[in-house]
């Protein structure tokens, strides 16, 4: 329970400063000062969205305080987590400091602790029996890469205007990607053998499904119609005839194969040029912008290492499946020397070695707790 107290925490924290553009400014006060005389002028539409936000936001501290702390500490942090955020604000571009999400959050906070003394015991019995199935473990790794990508950047936006341009998009789309599709109904596929591995029951694919439109109220993220397609066929596929396949893992396996391949090969117009090959591995994650590369490593972290996993599971050792694939997407990078509007580096196989390793390591952690059990 610390331990979610603890994420708890980090994803508030995460929130409310993202995306992190700190800067030095002379103020006219003292922070606490000013976080005690920063009301909000006019109480509209956007000012009782901006209430709902932060009160739901620290539901969860006020909760999973209260059957950490008690209820008074559990306040308190709520409390003094709020007054934190809201004058390190102060020097976060985009950000404002406000008594009243102040007391919207501690308002928050006391709902949650509310919340605990009615279902505690319940949810501490429901956490208990989970306890098992969320173990670390590499599917449960993946997974919750997968669920990253999906996610990030974890910010919601619910405004009604920037809802309506993303729902107008998606009436007018530019074009229909088949590589998109098939990319997309390889990821469902493989997070429901992932589910399956965990030990969820069918409807966790369902559940996780609402993720795609979901993604509408998350800010800079919104869905595609391939994206959509993708995981509608993937639901049908698994449900009608993959999850009673033996050879669910193989077929799944060679599927995500193929998948890099014409991910990795795409579009397949060749160039007697040489493009330069990069040997400095990360290079396109340190230089690129921050949001688009943690969008990458979700995804290649998720892509890289669920076809290695599915490989050992179809009875490879991870030691041969990890080098397999670096093999692959090498090869896959030494062919985009001469592919029009490719950058070939060594990133990929290199970050599929490490990734092969800690899977591995997590493997074998996860065998010698069951064991000890």
């Amino acid at each position: 329970m610390r331990r979610i107290l603890v994420i708890v925490i980090l994803l508030v924290i995460y929130g409310s400063l993202y995306p992190f553009d700190f800067h030095s400014r002379h103020l006219p006060a003292s922070p606490l000062w000013i976080l005690l005389h920063s009301w909000v002028p006019v109480l509209d539409r956007s000012t009782v969205v901006d209430i709902a936000i932060n009160v739901l936001i620290y539901i969860p501290v006020g909760l999973f305080g209260s059957l950490v702390l008690g209820p008074f500490r559990a306040i308190l942090l709520a409390a003094a987590l709020s007054a934190g955020i809201e004058m390190v604000q102060l020097f976060d571009r985009g950000r404002l400091c406000s008594t009243f999400d102040l007391v919207s959050n501690i308002t928050g906070g006391a709902a949650g602790v509310w919340l605990a003394r009615g279902y505690g015991k319940s949810m501490t019995r429901l956490l208990g029996k989970s306890r098992t199935l969320l173990r670390p473990s590499p599917a449960l790794l993946l997974l919750c890469c997968w669920i990253a990508y999906q996610v990030f950047p974890l910010i919601p936006a619910l405004r009604l205007y920037p809802l309506r341009v993303k729902i107008t998009a998606l009436f007018h789309p530019s074009s229909f990607s088949l590589l998109q599709m098939g990319t997309t109904t390889f990821e469902w596929l493989a997070v429901a053998r992932l589910l399956e591995e965990i030990g969820f029951g069918a409807g966790a694919l369902s559940l996780l499904m609402l993720i795609v439109p979901g993604r509408l109220l998350i800010s800079a993220r919104s869905f595609t119609w391939p994206e959509l397609t993708g995981a509608v066929a993937a639901w049908v596929v698994w449900n009608g005839w993959l999850a009673g396949e033996k050879r669910r893992s193989s077929l799944l396996a060679w599927l995500g194969v193929a998948v890099l391949l014409c991910r990795g090969l795409v579009p397949f117009q060749w160039q007697s040029q040489a493009t330069p090959f990069s040997w400095m591995p990360f290079a396109g994650f340190l230089n690129g912008d921050a949001n688009w590369s943690a969008l990458v490593f979700f995804e290649k972290s998720f892509l890289y290492g669920t076809a290695v996993w599915l490989f050992f599971q179809s009875g490879y050792p991870l030691v041969i499946a990890g080098l397999g694939m670096a093999g692959l997407l090498a090869g896959i990078e030494f062919l985009q020397i001469h592919l029009k509007g490719r950058t070939p580096e060594i990133t990929e196989p290199v970050y599929t070695l490490i990734l092969a390793a800690f899977l591995h390591l997590l493997d074998s952690a996860d065998r010698n707790k069951l064991a000890k059990h």
